[in-house]
């Protein structure tokens, strides 16, 4: 009889790394493709605030999807 306990863990493991870059890199995208098309900086909401933001929320994706390969 199968059940929960029978999967392995990295199966779940490797598909969250593989969303977290996926965010990561649709925030990069998005960033750039505003700033490429509205004026530089000024096509960003709140300006600098929002490509520091921006930043920060990259980072973010890319730290958790670290740690979590890290952990398994």
């Amino acid at each position: 009889m199968s059940d929960a306990t029978d999967v392995p863990e990295n199966d779940h493991t490797a598909v969250s790394v593989l969303i977290m870059y996926i965010i990561a890199g649709m925030i990069v995208a998005c960033t750039a493709l505003a700033m490429l098309t509205h004026d530089g900086v000024n096509g960003m909401p709140h300006r600098w605030l929002g490509v520091i933001g921006a930043i920060a929320f990259t980072v973010a994706a890319i730290g958790m999807a670290q740690h979590v390969k890290r952990s398994h």
